[in-house]
Order: C-alpha cells, then sequence, then structure tokens
C-alpha cells in the first residue's frame, strides 16, 4: 500500500464511552452504535479533507456536523488498522492479521454491559482462515456475515457466523451487499429492547476496485449512508460522529 493510506473510521465514540463507563440513571436509554470502516481510504480522497474531484456529499456532511481529526495515528493497511479498532492496541501488540484469540475486543466488553452485536463485512484478523475461536462469533459479535479476507484475487469466500455462504467474484456487488445486510440486521435480526453495536467492515476501497453500475452512474450518492440513515436514528439517539 502506498504511504499516507489510512482507513476511514465513522464512530459514536460517545456511546462507547457512556456504555462502558458512565453511571446512567435508572431508566437512562443506551444509545445505539454504529461504526462504518472503509479499507485503505487515503486522508486525500474525500471533500472534508481538500479534495475536489471526488464528491462525497453526506461523508463532508457527517464531517461538518461532527468531530473531523487531522492529527492522529493511523495504521495504513487492512488488517492492522482492524485488529486496532477491534482491541484498541497498536497493530504491533494486537498483531493485526494474525490477532490471537486471547485478544479483548471492544465487542467483548459491549455485551457485558448489554449490547447486542453484529458484524458484517471484511474481518481479515483470522490470517483470512476460518479459524473458528478468532472468528467474529468468538470475538465478542453475536451475529456475523462477510468476508474472512481481502479480495486481492478478485473473489472473495462469505460466512455467515461460522457457517460458509458461498462466493463471488463481482467485486462491485460487496458495497451493496453489505449495506443491505446491515439493514437486514436493523429490520430483521435485532432485539428492539437491547441496545445495538453494528460494526460495518467494508472491503472498498481495497484492490480489486470496483463499484456497482448504479454507482458509477450516480457518483454524487453516498450508498451506505443514505441507506442506512433512515433504519439507525431514533429519537434520543446520539448524532454526534467521529471520523477518523
Amino acid at each position: 500500500m502506498k504511504a499516507g493510506k489510512f482507513t476511514l473510521i465513522l464512530v459514536l465514540l460517545v456511546g462507547i464511552w457512556a456504555s462502558l463507563y458512565a453511571n446512567p440513571k435508572e431508566g437512562s436509554t443506551k444509545p445505539n452504535i454504529l461504526i462504518i470502516f472503509t479499507d485503505d481510504q487515503g486522508y486525500g480522497d474525500m471533500g472534508c479533507y481538500g479534495n475536489q474531484t471526488n464528491l462525497m456529499p453526506r461523508l463532508d456532511r457527517l464531517a461538518k456536523e461532527g468531530t473531523r481529526f487531522t492529527s492522529f495515528y493511523a495504521q495504513p493497511v487492512c488488517g492492522p488498522s482492524r485488529s486496532a479498532l477491534l482491541t484498541g492496541r497498536y497493530p504491533v501488540r494486537s498483531k493485526g492479521w494474525s490477532m490471537p484469540a486471547e485478544e479483548i475486543t471492544f465487542t467483548e466488553l459491549m455485551r457485558t454491559a448489554g449490547y447486542q452485536t453484529a458484524c458484517i463485512g471484511k474481518w481479515d484478523v483470522s490470517n483470512r482462515k476460518p479459524i473458528i475461536e478468532r472468528m467474529p462469533n468468538a470475538q465478542g459479535f453475536d451475529y456475523y456475515f462477510g468476508t474472512l479476507g481481502a479480495n486481492d484475487n478478485g473473489m472473495v469466500m462469505f460466512h455467515e457466523n461460522n457457517i460458509p455462504a458461498g462466493e463471488t467474484t463481482e467485486m462491485g456487488s460487496l458495497l451493496h451487499l453489505y449495506t443491505e445486510k446491515a439493514i437486514d440486521f436493523l429490520n430483521n435480526r435485532r432485539n428492539p429492547d437491547q441496545p445495538f453495536v453494528l460494526y460495518l467492515a467494508h472491503t472498498m476501497m481495497h484492490t480489486n476496485i470496483d463499484a456497482s453500475l448504479n454507482s458509477k452512474e450516480h457518483p454524487k450518492v453516498d450508498c451506505t449512508v443514505m441507506w442506512l440513515k433512515n433504519s439507525i436514528l431514533r429519537p434520543g439517539d446520539y448524532s454526534t460522529n467521529w471520523m477518523n
């Protein structure tokens, strides 16, 4: 990967800290938490960081209305950035693609706080292999759908929880597929009586890079943010968006 690339994270961090460390008043509602993680996206790829070519109006709005970080430590490749996010530890310690089963993920802690947890998309911290004790269900996630590795060879294999769930060579379908799976979780799989953490970890823009025909024809649409908006936000939810 070229130097300067980093992974974009949209996190409702306020919700995480409030859930783990605060002592909310009796009867208070814990916020739902969404993390949208894009792969190998460059710092200069977005309008909110000065790009004049790429149109991302909804992401730019999140940056304007939330918090935009301009000085930070970031791991520039896929697997290590994911182990760092999941554990809160530098990749050299959390081991990136080789993240050990013994590592404690933030979702393991969130479950002890009463959260339902889901991971959809690219996992990439079990050496791209179906090693059960290092897959999402064993690392704090109640539900998982996605690919265990990258798409370097133009093909990905899916798992739903620990079960193989097909494959595809259509790299342009992944953004829509993961987004639809996220919406399905929100509408049909989550327990409405529990707060949730949804970690939506996209494969794009890791090579091989592609997009759906609809996205190519309508480049002004930030599809994931648009589609998820009405499925996530409810009155009283936190809406502070942190960007890294």
